[in-house]
């Protein structure tokens, strides 16, 4: 009885200590204090959301003034750049997750695949070595199509429920709720996830080159 609390003591810490069981923790902590900001600020009343507008629009206006001239940097612009730098991040973040969850279930199935095969192995298992194998003689199109669908779609999906609940909030806020924003906001976590996924399927690529 004592070996067995003992091991299954062992299992929990290794388990706690493991690198991506870790990263994953914290990435979800990240993404939990993201939702909270951004549906925080739209618990703002209009004319505190007003002024914090106004402010950023001050800060702001050297730089944005060289990308769309001086008549064209307004209030309503800063509040659809700011629309979509968060969506932008939480997309990063939601992508990050997703790679992370994608890499322990690959590294599951190989370990299984590393296992003695034949009559000790399951119909299920075996056919996980199967999938496992042929993915790595997968074709580069064939990859980035699976990519964009497991990881980005995903992140992606999960972003417009964020966005539909913070424009919902909005309606009790007083802050008058718009459909634009939430596609603006979709867009946003498009950019970030697609932007990171390239740059690491870029990265794939040259490993292996």
């Amino acid at each position: 009885m004592y070996l067995f609390k003992n091991n299954i003591l062992a299992i929990f810490v290794r388990k706690m200590l493991d690198h991506n069981i870790i990263k994953r923790k914290l990435i979800a902590i990240i993404i939990i204090i993201t939702l909270a900001f951004i549906w925080g600020h739209s618990m703002v009343p209009r004319h505190t959301s007003a002024d914090e507008s106004g402010f950023f629009l001050k800060v702001l206006y050297p730089l944005l003034s060289l990308i769309f001239g001086k008549n064209g940097v307004t209030d309503h612009l800063v509040r659809k750049l700011a629309h979509f730098s968060e969506y932008f991040i939480l997309g990063i973040e939601l992508l990050l997750y997703q790679y992370i969850r994608y890499s322990d279930s690959t590294a599951a199935t190989m370990k299984t695949c590393g296992r003695v095969a034949g009559p000790l192995m399951t119909s299920d298992a075996a056919s996980e070595c199967t999938t496992a194998s042929s993915a790595q003689n997968d074709s580069t199109i064939w990859r980035i199509s699976r990519l964009l669908h497991c990881r980005v779609l995903t992140s992606v999906r999960f972003a417009f429920y964020v966005a539909f609940i913070d424009e919902t909030i909005q309606i009790f806020s007083g802050r008058g709720p718009q459909i634009a924003d939430v596609w603006l906001d979709v867009f946003g976590a498009f950019c970030g996830t697609a932007i990171v996924n390239l740059l690491e399927m870029t990265l794939s690529i040259r490993k292996k080159h």
